[in-house]
Parts: C-alpha cells; sequence; structure tokens
C-alpha cells in the first residue's frame, strides 16, 4: 500500500500507516542491494512509497513494514542473470580502500578489488575511479548463497586486446 514519510532516520523510515499509527521501514528492508546507507540522502519527508507490512508487535505498538519485499530478490535467479565470464557495464557506486562497490543493472551488487582495476600496481583508487563512473568489466566469480560477485576491469580489458589479435570474446548482449 501506498503511505507517507513523517520522519527519516539513520536507520530507517517512520510512515504513517493509518492516522496516528505509524510504521517503521528498516534500512535493511528498503533495498536488497542493502546499500541504503543514508536514507536522509535517498527519501525526504512527505514523499509517498509502496510498503508491505512485515509484522505487527502490538504489545509494544510497533508496525514493521518493508519495500524491497514488493520486488523479487534478484540474488534468488542470479544464475539465469549472469555468468562468471560475461561482460557487463556496472556503476561505481561505493569507493573504499580495497576497491569500488559496482551497481549492475538488476540491482546486484558487486566487488571490484583494486587488484582487478588495472595490469599495474595502484596505491590509490580515487586516481582511477569516481563514485557515479560507468565502466564495462568482467565477471570473474558468482557467489548466491554469500550474495557476492567478483568483477574485474583489467580481465575485461584483457579479453578485448585477445579479441582484437583474433581471439574469441564472450560479449554479453541483453
Amino acid at each position: 500500500f501506498k503511505s507517507r514519510i513523517k520522519s527519516i532516520t539513520d536507520f530507517g523510515l517512520f510512515v504513517e500507516v493509518e492516522e496516528g499509527i505509524d510504521g517503521l521501514v528498516h534500512i535493511s528492508d528498503i533495498s536488497w542491494s542493502g546499500r541504503v546507507e543514508s536514507p536522509q540522502e535517498s527519501f525526504k519527508v512527505g514523499q509517498d512509497i509502496e510498503v508491505v507490512v512485515l509484522s505487527i508487535d502490538k504489545a509494544n505498538q510497533r508496525v514493521s513494514l518493508g519495500m524491497k519485499q514488493l520486488v523479487n530478490d534478484p540474488w534468488v535467479n542470479i544464475e539465469d542473470l549472469y555468468k562468471v565470464g560475461d561482460d557487463v557495464e556496472g556503476e561505481i557506486v561505493k569507493m573504499a580502500s580495497f576497491g569500488a562497490i559496482v551497481r549492475l543493472p538488476e540491482g546486484i551488487e558487486g566487488l571490484l578489488h583494486i587488484s582487478e582495476i588495472d595490469e599495474k600496481h595502484i596505491d590509490e583508487i580515487g586516481k582511477m575511479l569516481k563514485v557515479g563512473d560507468k565502466k564495462m568489466m568482467k565477471i570473474i566469480s558468482i557467489s548466491p548463497k554469500e550474495r557476492r560477485m567478483g568483477l574485474s576491469i583489467r580481465e575485461y580489458k584483457r579479453a578485448e586486446r585477445s579479441a582484437s589479435k583474433g581471439g574469441k570474446n564472450k560479449r554479453r548482449e541483453k
């Protein structure tokens, strides 16, 4: 059902369920990617959102709501969407000293480890990438149970060079 955001905290969204009854969409129930770090940046007080009731605790007068439950978990059928060796375009959504978190079109997020960015050693990832960059890369590992995916720009470029020299390149068409 549609509900209006009344307030936003670091741990989630308080929305009006009915007159005088508020519910909480915990940060972990906003997105399957689990990467909503600051609800204040993604939502506004007064914004209408679609939610589903997850639980009602009458004793403590709490209503737990969810947003991600309205869409299918993309990790359930990950093997139908992607295979190791596929070339994909991803957007850099977060940077860390060890690499970057990359979001693929279906909302799947994977890790681009710093060692998989370039053939040469990289000391500072910020010199090569920034949040918002869109890059082609190759899927080098998928672990559905752990909800992890490994990505590599280095392997993508290596395959591109090989293809230009007459080698084979498996390119994923959507």
